[in-house]
């Protein structure tokens, strides 16, 4: 017997239609909740709500992992970051490459 476990598909038009169709990375956080690397930003998902996290226009977020104290990290075309909190208590992304000058030209 096989098992295969539930899997459920979600259009654009769920978490936003100005949202780019590709996701390039997945992580889900100690609460369960998920995180999806998209096209300007990072998607958030508590199971119930839809949530977008902007990063930067054009910075494709292609890699997302979460260290040992539950801290998701972006990493994004010519951009990488962390998820914070703020004062509203939502997440908002904070920038670790715009303090470090290796991207200038």
């Amino acid at each position: 017997q096989h098992y295969y476990p539930p899997i459920e598909n979600y259009s654009t038009n769920t978490y936003g239609k100005s949202r780019n169709p590709e996701n390039y990375a997945i992580v889900q956080d100690t609460r369960g909740v998920m995180y999806f690397g998209n096209s300007n930003g990072v998607i958030e998902y508590d199971g119930k709500n839809w949530n977008f996290i902007p990063v930067e226009i054009s910075a494709y977020v292609h890699s997302l992992c979460m260290d040992s104290s539950g801290t998701i990290f972006a990493g994004a075309k010519m951009q990488f970051g962390f998820l914070k909190t703020d004062k509203k208590g939502s997440l908002v992304y904070e920038s670790l490459s715009d303090k470090l000058n290796i991207f200038t030209h």
